[in-house]
């Protein structure tokens, strides 16, 4: 069956448009079968008129904006609006320069511009187009500013639930499909006490967090007898982590090859007990992935030299991608990727929120801006990340495992997610560690992989 979006010649030549068809045509909720063409109709498509043209009573209708399409005209962070539509009892969500609300559809028409929407939030618009007086120190738009938290919808694909509204509408039909997953690790930090100088610095982020008299008491005698009578370290975490029982089909193990920070050079790449976990991974049947430093993803040479030491402990040609902190250049580092053979990238995600960053959970090809069409390479949004969930539960109080449980219970269906667990979070010796290990238990029950 063939969806034919009717539209002026104007609209026809804007690779914007052409990048969002393309995008809902490959979306996993698109049914099998269905085929999206731009002013091609065929005797027994169904159509869809774009734009300012004379439109048949009998064909739905998309009302242009013309804003976001319109490389010409850059809208700052107080030009836009998250509007609220309904269809049904069911509430779905456009970005418009103009603040209104009402139905989703009216007279086979949609009252907001559902092509613009999904460009906005897919190729994260506000943040490549933001201020650098809003940046966080990592070196993004702070996530206060984000569009999609500062209305609380973060944890709501809101991209995903539009696709899916969409084809329900112009095909008639439901779509009812079970979440999907995939789990990644990024390995930050190899051992927690290597000597006494480690130990005291433990002892002294306890004071720092003020955590309580347990956990000053197991840092100070655990990390003494890890020294004395060679303990497993409280970051050895790898049989729980790598989990032999972890039956799902995409899963990675991201490694750390050089920096210059102190956020950097941890643990050395070729540590005897590296290849052993790389062994464990590799059985276990995660791929590895680089995982590069604080800034390699600002400077070319940086981050080719760091692929090219892990493409040599692997003796494979690394293909997957996690920054390091999430942290990168929106207008360099995505050129960085291109240059250097990346094809799967598992960055965009909230440093201090969980949920759906680009309003999808899909993998999909994000856009060049500079170059007006995607990229070849697929961004795999991450929406739960351990360490999100700490500085979140820090920050805002409640439980790490009842919020990621509320998180997945509400996206069962018509989404994916992706996850991400550190090793050193599963430390022993702190609450948050033992929470983050109940966590993991339950996301595997919860996910059905056992």
């Amino acid at each position: 069956m063939r969806i034919n979006i009717q539209t002026s010649i104007e609209y026809q030549q804007n690779p914007r448009l052409k990048y969002v068809i393309q995008f809902i045509q490959l979306h996993p909720l698109c049914p099998n079968g269905v085929l999206l063409s731009l002013n091609n109709p065929t005797t027994d498509s169904i159509s869809i008129n774009y734009g300012n043209i004379q439109a048949n009573s009998q064909n739905y209708i998309i009302k242009a904006q013309n804003a976001f399409f319109n490389k010409n005209r850059i809208f700052n962070i107080n030009e836009y609006f998250l509007n609220t539509y309904y269809y049904g009892q069911q509430q779905l969500y456009g970005i418009e320069i103009i603040e209104k609300s009402g139905d989703l559809i009216h007279n086979n028409t949609f009252q907001f511009d559902v092509f613009e929407s999904i460009f906005f939030l897919i190729t994260r618009y506000e943040e490549f187009y933001a201020s650098e007086d809003n940046f966080n120190k990592v070196g993004w738009l702070d996530e206060k500013y984000h569009l999609l938290i500062k209305h609380r919808l973060n944890e709501i694909p809101i991209v995903d639930q539009l696709v899916k509204k969409f084809f329900e509408i112009i095909l008639n039909i439901e779509i009812k499909n079970r979440t999907t997953y995939d789990i990644t690790h990024d390995l930050d930090i190899l051992f927690r006490f290597k000597n006494l100088s480690s130990i005291i610095k433990s002892f002294a982020a306890n004071i720092y967090y003020r955590r309580g008299f347990w956990e000053f008491y197991q840092t100070f005698s655990y990390g003494i007898k890890s020294l004395i009578q060679k303990k497993k370290d409280p970051y050895d975490t790898f049989n729980i982590l790598l989990s032999s029982e972890n039956q799902l089909d995409r899963k990675r193990l991201f490694l750390m090859c050089g920096g210059n920070t102190k956020y950097d050079n941890l643990y050395d790449i070729r540590h005897p007990y590296i290849k052993k976990i790389i062994e464990i991974a590799q059985i276990r049947g995660y791929k590895i992935g680089i995982h590069p430093s604080y800034n390699a993803g600002f400077s070319e040479e940086m981050y080719k030299n760091e692929k090219e030491i892990l493409d040599q402990i692997t003796e494979h040609q690394i293909v997957d991608n996690r920054q390091h902190w999430l942290r990168f250049n929106w207008k360099t580092t995505p050129l960085i990727w291109k240059n250097n053979g990346i094809k799967y990238d598992f960055t965009i995600g909230y440093n201090q929120h969980i949920g759906f960053r680009c309003g999808t959970g899909f993998p999909f090809y994000m856009y060049d801006f500079e170059n007006e069409k995607a990229f070849d390479w697929l961004e795999v949004p991450l929406a739960l990340m351990d360490s999100s969930v700490k500085h979140f539960v820090r920050n805002n109080g409640g439980s790490i495992v009842s919020l990621v449980k509320g998180f997945l219970s509400k996206n069962k269906q018509n989404t994916h997610i992706s996850m991400n667990f550190h090793n050193s979070n599963f430390d022993f010796l702190t609450k948050e560690g033992l929470e983050i290990n109940e966590l993991y238990q339950s996301v595997l029950k919860e996910i059905d992989i056992k």
